[in-house]
């Protein structure tokens, strides 16, 4: 219950896979789209496995489409470069880029709101790398 009534509190989670699993199913409400976040199933030596976690909810109709939303692997690729690899500035630019991408008003379908633009995979995709590239001057 606190994790979701007070998740900022929480940085890391340590759990058993069912359970993880519960948690980032729950945990995905918070932002309003499963397809946001990052997931990672990592060793005591940082090996791991890191996916999004709207692989729980696959959304088949979108296939080949353009419009599944990629931010959840490229936060997923922010975790590994953060705890597998220690590139913690990294991640941390990953992490900027894709805010300001949303906070400049950028969305894809699944979290379209009014006065928002929706852009397909691709162009969300170049939004974040573009951004990114501006942010790591």
């Amino acid at each position: 219950m606190e994790v979701i009534i007070n998740p900022s509190k929480f940085d890391v989670i340590v759990t058993s896979n069912m359970f993880g699993d519960i948690l980032a199913d729950e945990l995905s409400q918070i932002t309003g789209a499963s397809a946001m976040l990052g997931s990672a199933e990592i060793d005591s030596s940082g090996k791991g496995i890191f996916t999004p976690n709207q692989l729980h909810y696959p959304d088949e109709s979108i296939i080949g489409k353009d419009e599944a939303n990629p931010i959840g692997m490229i936060m997923s690729l922010a975790l590994m470069l953060r705890y597998s690899f220690n590139l913690e500035k990294e991640a941390s630019l990953i992490e900027k880029a894709v805010d300001k991408v949303i906070e400049s008003g950028y969305v894809t379908q699944d979290l379209y709101i009014d006065g928002k633009e929706v852009v397909g995979t691709e162009q969300m995709g170049d939004l974040i790398v573009n951004c990114l590239y501006k942010l790591s001057k």
